[in-house]
């Protein structure tokens, strides 16, 4: 089990391309209060004022605070230093996946105010946040390097959106963001598959691939359900943009089993009576010999 010694933290956002705002973008997945509102508060996350990016998650419960305490610190502290916040989203393509982080992060007990940046305000209000770092300490992955996926529910992030990673599936997670952030790169297996397409001159990424992978899965294998397991997908929901590839299988599979003809009351008889398995029936009368 790798041990991680740093104060780090997880926070569940909604899904954006670059989090500057809501100029030829728009935030996905964002839960109850983006349905309800039409925008979240994570739209200027990355957005650099005067040297440093102001990061906000909705905290669930615990008054809207963040409990300090289960990051390292001390009890009544307002305020906590030198955090890693990695940021999470779940992906229109499935699964919840690290979009970014805050490196030596500083992470609020309660919510602050806004920075005073005339751009971090939407219908005039202005946006606070829970987390503060410099913006060269800060790093958005673009949506194709998103790569890392986070678990849900036992053993990862459940309802709340602040995950504190204080098991072995966060202490692997935080192992391998530490790793990208010293490497620039997720884990080995994406950099060779960069190489690959680009040898062949082929185009697309890893989505391209996942996707003609389910193709040939269903092809082979019909089943909704197990390839959901295998691509990872928390809803089934989300793998029903396949449900168009099954008819032509469903029918091959409802013509795999014949019934026979159905058996008369003579012939089960006979068949009860001696055992057999063929259809009885009377002999043909013999031709007339000449």
């Amino acid at each position: 089990m790798p041990v991680v010694s740093r104060k780090s933290v997880f926070f569940n956002i909604g899904w954006m391309r670059d989090y500057r705002g809501f100029k030829n973008n728009k935030i996905l997945k964002g839960g109850g209060y983006v349905r309800d509102e039409g925008y979240g508060h994570e739209m200027f996350n990355f957005q650099p004022f005067k040297g440093r990016i102001y990061g906000y998650v909705r905290p669930t419960g615990d008054a809207g605070h963040i409990n300090l305490e289960r990051i390292g610190g001390n009890p009544g502290t307002a305020k906590l230093v030198d955090v890693l916040v990695i940021w999470t989203a779940s992906s229109p393509h499935g699964g919840t996946r690290v979009v970014g982080w805050f490196n030596h992060a500083t992470v609020y007990r309660g919510y602050q105010g806004s920075p005073h940046d005339p751009k971090r305000r939407y219908k005039r209000k202005a946006i606070g946040y829970y987390a503060s770092a410099k913006q060269r300490d800060g790093m958005l992955l673009p949506p194709s390097s998103r790569v890392i996926h986070v678990p849900r529910g036992k053993g990862g992030i459940g309802q709340s959106n602040i995950w504190y990673g204080d098991n072995s599936n966060g202490r692997s997670l935080i192992k391998r963001v530490e790793e990208f952030i010293r490497t620039g790169t997720a884990y080995w297996p994406e950099r060779k598959f960069n190489r690959a397409p680009t040898k062949a001159k082929l185009k697309g990424g890893p989505h391209t691939l996942r996707h003609t992978f389910s193709s040939h899965f269903l092809a082979t294998q019909p089943d909704l359900f197990l390839l959901a397991r295998v691509l990872g997908h928390s809803d089934v929901a989300v793998t029903k943009i396949y449900s168009h590839l099954l008819p032509d299988h469903l029918a091959r599979a409802r013509n795999a089993v014949s019934i026979g003809p159905s058996i008369g009351p003579a012939a089960l008889t006979a068949r009860r009576r001696w055992g057999s398995s063929e259809v009885l029936t009377e002999p043909a009368p013999a031709e007339p010999s000449l």
